[in-house]
């Protein structure tokens, strides 16, 4: 199931009309999901106005999670400095 999602910024006008994440809404609408298509997988992409500064924008180590389910050809990926000039870091 693809799950398309937006992320309002904090500090955005639109803020104020939310009563819970993003993030929240997501997790209850998963495991309703999950109750009617109990083998149904979840692919989750959108827009979740993260600012992450200086930090890294990918999953540090994730061969060790997934080397089950990965091809046996499979590369690890290089990580690449970041280049971004803001040292900002948002808690969405």
């Amino acid at each position: 199931m693809l799950c398309l999602c937006y992320n309002v910024p904090r500090g955005s006008a639109r803020e104020i009309f939310n009563d819970v994440t993003v993030f929240d809404l997501i997790t209850d609408d998963i495991t309703s999901f999950e109750s009617q298509f109990p083998h149904c997988n979840f692919i989750i992409c959108g827009d979740f106005n993260s600012i992450g500064g200086v930090k890294p924008d990918y999953v540090k180590n994730k061969s060790m999670h997934l080397n089950d389910l990965m091809p046996d050809k499979y590369t690890k990926d290089l990580p690449l400095p970041i280049q971004n000039q803001d040292k900002v870091v948002n808690t969405n």
